[in-house]
């Protein structure tokens, strides 16, 4: 009944995330249920205000997200816009997002977690007895059901919501932690325990391995980054088949940390040509010249190092790949940090879903 294993990528809902979940080919999209985590707002830092309202900000998303993501069911959570998410369930954001895609044929499953702001929760339980949406349910390791304040917390969300498990996508999320052997431990205790793990409607388990930023990468080199969170989740998975338990659903942050937040002045950034490029265990990751001095041309070396590799799949491979093919032979659409982030995101994305497919059928 569980056999097949999806995959859940976490992405933010800029441009090139979005960008590169829809070149990504039909079989790969089979297996995908993206989580759409809505980007933060950008803050203005010469007048010192938000550059858009809550309601501006994600009136032109549910359009975005169709375009890219057709008459298919996703996540959606508002998580970084939560504190201000307050007002009527009728003019809550999340209503309209769901309300709309729904017109558009589409199915926007809203994400909750027990600290969520009471407006969002609210309007997240109306969209779920309104519409049959159900509900993700994203938990963070402190209120996974066998700590103390998760268990109190799991009734109580579930009771507030008015949900049983069989409405329910249940992802939990270790965030960055998922380079040490407690944090394997601990989510292979959480799954061994988890009540009723056959009832809920889907069960993952979530982690995030990629920095926070790239210091320490030397230009022109070559480095390998580990893919903790996929070996964390490959060793529970494997202890759990072997014991006869339900096989999690896998879900990462792609080629980003699991904290978007920038706490500068994009102004003052200085970005390097960069290409990050997952293979089996890990990430390759190359950089280049710094963008505001030489444009595309700071992306020709790290092309040219993942390309040389023995772990460069081919053009043939997927969209990404083949951009990055057309780049070393001299191809001229050398891109900008939004193309190198979609480049590396549509390689991750089919990888991974290769991936999982070669587990499931083991």
């Amino acid at each position: 009944m569980h056999d097949q294993v999806n995959y859940v990528p976490i992405l933010l809902t800029r441009r090139g995330e979005r960008s590169a979940l829809s070149e990504l080919d039909s079989e790969s999209k089979s297996r995908i249920t993206p989580l759409f985590t809505v980007h933060p707002r950008d803050w203005d830092y010469d007048q010192e205000c938000w550059k858009k309202t809550v309601s501006e900000h994600v009136e032109t998303l549910v359009d975005q997200l169709y375009s890219c993501w057709p008459d298919r069911r996703a996540f959606i959570d508002l998580e970084h816009l939560d504190e201000w998410l307050d007002g009527s369930i009728e003019d809550h954001p999340l209503t309209l997002l769901i309300e709309k895609s729904l017109q558009l044929g589409s199915n926007l499953v809203p994400v909750v977690a027990p600290d969520r702001n009471p407006d969002y929760l609210n309007a997240s339980r109306h969209a779920c007895r309104e519409y049959g949406t159900g509900l993700c349910l994203r938990l963070k390791p402190s209120l996974w059901p066998s700590m103390p304040e998760g268990r109190s917390s799991l009734s109580d969300i579930m009771d507030l919501m008015g949900s049983t498990p069989d409405e329910v996508d249940l992802i939990l999320d270790l965030g960055a932690d998922t380079n040490s052997e407690l944090a394997t431990s601990a989510a292979l205790g959480e799954f061994l325990a988890l009540p009723n793990s056959d009832k809920w409607r889907s069960i993952t388990l979530a982690g995030g391995a990629f920095p926070k930023d790239l210091t320490g990468v030397e230009k022109d080199k070559i480095y390998r980054v580990s893919r903790s969170d996929w070996g964390l989740y490959r060793r529970v998975a494997e202890q759990l088949s072997l014991q006869g338990k339900r096989r999690p659903d896998f879900a990462d942050y792609c080629v980003a940390h699991p904290d978007p937040s920038l706490g500068v002045n994009p102004r003052f950034l200085i970005i390097s040509g960069q290409i990050r490029y997952t293979v089996e265990d890990d990430w390759l990751v190359a950089k280049g010249g710094q963008f505001k001095r030489v444009g595309g041309d700071a992306v020709t070396s790290p092309v040219r190092l993942i390309v040389q590799s023995d772990e460069f799949r081919g053009e043939q491979y997927s969209a990404g790949d083949a951009w990055i093919a057309q780049v070393y032979q001299g191809g001229d659409k050398k891109g900008n940090p939004e193309v190198w982030r979609r480049v590396a995101t549509n390689h991750h994305l089919k990888f991974v879903t290769d991936q999982l497919a070669n587990q499931s059928e083991t």
